[in-house]
């Protein structure tokens, strides 16, 4: 019997070639603070996200997460959380933002 991986893998081949390498069909993209880069080489390319509905985004690397938590006091790392947020906004992802009860 296959395993979960081997079942999600399998359902997302898209081609295999030599070696077992598998080209595979992403259908999901989990996105953090730092994503903003991303999000700015497509905007200067003129581009979009192609499927919006597999966005997901949260800040959870440079946050601090717990409860009680204090605002984002360094100004480079709240600039990045915020345009976490504008960019999935303005993309139509799905952002898990801060103090999101969702992510409670």
């Amino acid at each position: 019997m296959p395993t979960m991986f081997e079942k999600i893998w399998s359902r997302h081949v898209v081609a295999e070639g030599p070696g077992g390498q598998s080209l595979l069909y992403v259908d999901r993209h989990l996105l953090h603070e730092g994503s903003t880069h991303a999000f700015a080489r497509l905007k200067k390319a003129g581009r979009s996200v192609r499927r919006p509905a597999g966005l997901v985004a949260t800040a959870d690397h440079y946050v601090p997460t717990g409860p009680g938590s204090q605002a984002l006091a360094n100004v480079e790392i709240r600039g990045m959380v915020e345009g976490l947020v504008r960019s999935t906004r303005e993309q139509g992802g799905t952002l898990f933002g801060p103090g999101d009860a969702r992510g409670a």
